[in-house]
């Protein structure tokens, strides 16, 4: 009896046993195995590449070339949107595990973080003002610093004809009265003949402080008329200078816009071209428009969208691009997932539907250009 108990008690013994050690199998297995990951994609508004929806969600070339790898991967991910210098901090920290967009592929950026193959070859652009309609031309011909000169001059000039008269009226009435207000007329007729030089003597004073009022008249004038000659010489000059800005060499003597942590930014001020830094795109923009700044550098892509949806009449792209540069997605350096990604990246673009892709947010004559969508070369 005692060896059938002990034989029992062995028994429970080792399936206890055995069940332990299926568990400890069974999780370790659990432990080792893959976990699928939800990626955090992060994005900024840079159309046609990144642009928020209407429901919420973000559209765009470089939005819809990601989902198309993701698919490919099997990746789960969610897309949160930045503005730039923050996306770039965010793969810095990894705290975003890729970056979407079109972001530029330069020495300083494959320093900071991991960049995928390019999707594209594109240039940068120069965005200004247009200077067409009657408003811009009057407004070219008249800046505000010489319209505020010749108000100062007219009321100047009405001031000393109106001494003049006070001091003439009674004691010249040949020249400066008659009946209503007609000597104050003839006044102001010989105080603009006075200041422009002219002197036509039709109308001179004749008392003491009359006359002493036109001496000191014709000197003031002399001197008003020459600095107002300067302002608008100077004024002029200014408006010619920011007004015809035609290639990268005009941006070293106007003021110009970028978008913070950008390409454009380190690549302007490589070449020594004082910049001014914005959070986004439209911000750039709207302090091009509000005249703030005189020009904005950015992707030529992203300039010709914004001046035909966002902008229309009121801003105008360089017809010629400079230095061309590629554009991929980013990630934190030493990403194990740089080169499977590269690999669908590469794998997408020589699939049709790229270019289908291409010529929806680009338009067919964007992507016939030369080079744009060529990112390998030949």
């Amino acid at each position: 009896m005692t060896d059938r108990h002990a034989m029992r008690g062995l028994r429970t013994t080792a399936c206890l046993a055995g069940l332990l050690v299926v568990m400890a199998c069974a999780r370790a297995a659990a432990e080792d195995a893959p976990v699928r990951k939800e990626l955090v994609v992060g994005t900024f508004h840079a159309p046609p590449f990144a642009m928020r929806a209407q429901d919420g969600g973000w559209t765009g070339l470089a939005i819809d070339l990601w989902r198309e790898v993701a698919r490919r991967q099997g990746i789960s991910y969610r897309i949160e949107g930045y503005d730039l210098p923050a996306l770039v901090a965010g793969i810095e920290n990894g705290r975003i595990d890729v970056a979407v967009g079109p972001m530029l592929i330069t020495a300083d950026r494959e320093r900071r973080m991991d960049l995928t193959s390019p999707f594209m070859h594109i240039a940068l652009g120069i965005g200004t003002r247009p200077e067409t309609g009657w408003w811009p031309t009057l407004r070219a011909l008249l800046p505000r610093e010489v319209l505020w000169a010749a108000l100062w001059l007219v009321l100047l000039l009405f001031v000393s004809a109106v001494i003049v008269w006070l001091l003439e009226r009674h004691r010249n009435p040949q020249h400066f009265g008659g009946p209503g207000m007609r000597g104050l007329g003839d006044a102001i007729w010989w105080s603009a003949s006075t200041m422009s030089t002219v002197g036509y003597g039709d109308r001179t004073p004749v008392t003491f402080w009359g006359r002493t009022t036109g001496i000191v008249w014709m000197f003031v004038s002399i001197i008003l008329v020459a600095g107002f000659i300067a302002l608008v010489s100077s004024a002029f000059t200014v408006h010619q200078l920011e007004s015809r800005i035609r290639s990268i060499g005009d941006l070293s003597r106007v003021r110009v816009g970028a978008i913070e942590a950008s390409g454009s930014v380190e690549y302007l001020r490589g070449v020594g071209i004082a910049t001014t830094g914005c959070k986004s795109v439209a911000a750039c923009l709207d302090a091009l428009v509000a005249g703030e700044i005189d020009a904005v550098v950015e992707e030529w892509p992203i300039l010709n969208w914004e001046a035909s949806h966002r902008y229309p009449g009121r801003l105008a792209v360089v017809p010629q691009p400079f230095t061309r540069a590629f554009i991929g997605f980013a990630l934190p350096r030493d990403s194990p997932r740089r080169r499977p990604l590269s690999v669908a990246m590469l794998q997408v673009l020589d699939d049709p539907i790229w270019q289908d892709l291409a010529r929806t947010y680009l338009g067919p004559s964007s992507v016939e250009l030369s080079g744009l969508l060529n990112a390998r070369g030949p």
